[in-house]
């Protein structure tokens, strides 16, 4: 298997194919929750950005782990908006679908996180279900925060649900530390820095 950045491989089936892993791994996340129009073009988005870091593992061409963020992902988001109509018809037809999105919506915006200076953010991490238990979930990290660390940067900061009592552990394992417990409309996080 490959790690590697993305953007080496990521023409429209590519990013069909990490936004179905993004959706399979994370189904209880927003992102998933908004549905495949919203997946898709946060990784559309992401493969443009010049400062942000889409790394994925892949078995031949299939990806099978992926680590995304970056200093600035909170202007990744609002670049879904780049086509108004179609950002809004199917934000409105996601609504209609899962009615609960009205009340976690506002709260996800809310909490945007702005980072310290230096620092990346860890936004998203999933393996898929045949390739865990493997320390790729391990693998994925380390190299996402080598890969920043190369680059000069301080450290990466984290949230990851109070009930991910296994991600919590691996962070830690790896060196991250809880800087705070928050609420997130139906989300209970922790916010967990690593510095290098």
């Amino acid at each position: 298997m490959i790690i590697e950045p993305g953007d080496s491989r990521t023409d429209q089936r590519s990013i069909q194919a990490i936004a179905a892993l993004h959706s399979e791994g994370l189904p209880e996340l927003l992102l998933s929750r908004l549905g495949p129009y919203f997946v898709e073009a946060f990784y559309r988005v992401l493969r443009h950005d010049g400062t942000s870091l889409l790394l994925v593992c892949r078995e031949g061409d299939r990806p099978v782990a992926l680590a995304a963020g970056g200093p600035s992902v909170g202007r990744n988001f609002r670049r879904l908006t780049w086509d108004p109509g179609h950002f809004f018809l199917h934000l409105a037809n996601a609504i209609l679908k899962r009615p609960s999105l009205l009340i976690q919506l506002p709260a996800s915006l809310r909490s945007e996180q702005s980072l310290p200076e230096g620092f990346v953010e860890l936004t998203y991490i999933t393996v898929g279900a045949g390739f865990r238990g493997r320390g790729l979930g391990q693998q994925m990290v380390e190299e996402y925060c080598r890969w920043w660390a190369r680059r000069g940067y301080a450290g990466v900061e984290l949230s990851v649900e109070e009930e991910n009592v296994a991600a919590l552990g691996l962070y830690e394992k790896l060196g991250f530390s809880v800087m705070e417990k928050r609420q997130e409309g139906r989300y209970r996080r922790f916010r967990m820095r690593k510095t290098f």
